[in-house]
């Protein structure tokens, strides 16, 4: 109890310092210091504090990918105790994903209009308690109906607190901090999958949302006392508007060409999600735990591919896009020709997702960046459509047989090719463009 009372102690304390140091050198009027802190606006903030609010949504952004991927080891487990066939297993993931890139239709909007801080707040409430409540479910369809307010709330807080970073920062600052941004989202499907495989092996399914409702309490709590308002630009919420906003930036073709690529290349995770726990657990034999490792590596390459992105920053765009989407058709159909053997598959699949990891970033910088006024509204119709294509993926996986790895490397094969023809026409229209101008 002593040990306690000094921990709270030594937190008052630190909590009470930060705010002094943040709050006392601006000239504000004597408000309660929340509200203080609620009105900062960006050209009030200190270099040091915009750093410490980047590295606070680099801690936040991952819980998108952590609601995905710190259960999946546990899904052959959820099927076994709902008493259901895998295919309705496999369609949490794609409620999920359905709720989350529906509402960042709307959430880009909603940031947009009433700011960044109120809007995120909310949200992780009702993700928290969600989160909470779905181990109590006794049927199938609570938990899919649960799944889904994760999906929607999680969009509610995931885009005001990425266009944070882009109220704080610009140019090329701006460029690496979205770099890391992209790093941070990785790092969910990275470290997830293995602590969700021990967390099923020791404690059973209803765990992982007991340890992920837990992060997302201490990261609420953080941003309850150290996340201002950092907006300076608000827009009237109107769907009229909302709309025709969204409309001019789907039919900017290089927006829509990077949307689209970006969608795919996240299919490329998702669909080893849906299907690798079956095929690996159940028709190979290997434990949760087992999983967790094979996730955990090929999670590792992805994180190494944005950071490999991130030293070739400087670099021209087309050069690393190309280069990326043809070692990862190089390494599809390496992966095709040893799909009878787990351990050569894994290695040409890191390959592969490491080359997507390359690529992925590129285009969402450069789509979010043509609309730096409504960065929220960009950043949301830009992510919606990349996880709407990842539902669309989901459910298409959820019909592939899961006792083999052929259809799914068939389809990382098609994706590839079709990224690569996007990319292709991407540029042929940029040279058309620049032909009529001159």
């Amino acid at each position: 109890m002593e040990l306690l009372n000094n921990a709270n102690h030594a937190f008052s304390q630190l909590i009470a310092i930060a705010v002094e140091h943040k709050i006392t050198r601006y000239n504000y009027p004597q408000l309660p210091t929340i509200t203080r802190m609620s009105v900062i606006m960006t050209k009030d903030i200190s270099t040091s504090h915009k750093y410490f609010l980047a590295f606070l949504a680099f801690l936040i952004m991952p819980i998108s990918g952590l609601a995905i991927d710190i259960y999946v080891p546990s899904l052959p487990a959820i099927s076994q105790f709902f008493q259901i066939d895998t295919h309705f297993a496999q369609l949490t993931i794609t409620t999920y994903t359905f709720g989350l890139g529906l509402t960042q239709l709307v959430a880009g909007s909603i940031s947009d209009s009433f700011g960044r801080r109120y809007p995120y707040l909310l949200a992780m409430i009702i993700f928290i308690s969600a989160t909470f409540l779905i181990p109590f479910s006794h049927h199938i369809n609570q938990l899919l109906f649960l799944r889904m307010v994760q999906g929607i709330s999680v969009a509610l807080t995931i885009v005001p607190i990425r266009s944070v970073v882009s109220d704080l920062f610009e140019g090329r600052e701006l460029q690496k901090m979205m770099s890391y941004i992209t790093i941070a989202w990785s790092i969910g499907p990275i470290i997830a999958p293995a602590i969700g495989g021990y967390l099923q092996h020791h404690f059973g399914w209803k765990s992982s949302f007991y340890a992920l409702g837990g992060y997302s309490i201490i990261l609420f709590s953080i941003t309850v006392f150290f996340l201002p308002e950092t907006t300076l630009f608000k827009h009237p919420f109107h769907i009229k508007h909302t709309i025709k906003r969204y409309s001019t930036m789907v039919l900017n073709k290089s927006f829509a060409n990077g949307l689209l690529t970006d969608g795919l290349l996240y299919s490329l995770i998702i669909l080893f999600t849906v299907i690798g726990p079956f095929y690996i657990q159940d028709t190979l034999g290997y434990s949760a735990v087992d999983y967790g490792h094979i996730s955990l590596l090929l999670g590792f390459f992805w994180f190494l591919g944005n950071m490999i992105n991130r030293f070739l920053i400087d670099s021209p765009f087309e050069a690393k896009v190309q280069i990326g989407l043809w070692g990862a058709l190089i390494a599809g159909f390496g992966m095709l020709i040893s799909a009878q053997r787990l351990h050569l598959a894994i290695l040409f699949l890191s390959m592969l997702f490491t080359f997507g990891g390359v690529v992925f970033p590129n285009y969402f910088t450069r789509s979010v960046n043509f609309y730096r006024e409504s960065s929220a509204g960009a950043g949301a119709i830009f992510s919606a459509s990349v996880f709407f294509i990842g539902c669309l993926s989901s459910y298409l996986a959820t019909w592939l047989p899961v006792n083999s790895l052929v259809p799914l490397v068939i389809a990382y094969v098609i994706i590839t090719i079709i990224n690569l023809s996007l990319f292709y026409c991407d540029k042929y229209h940029q040279i058309v463009t620049a032909i009529r101008e001159e």
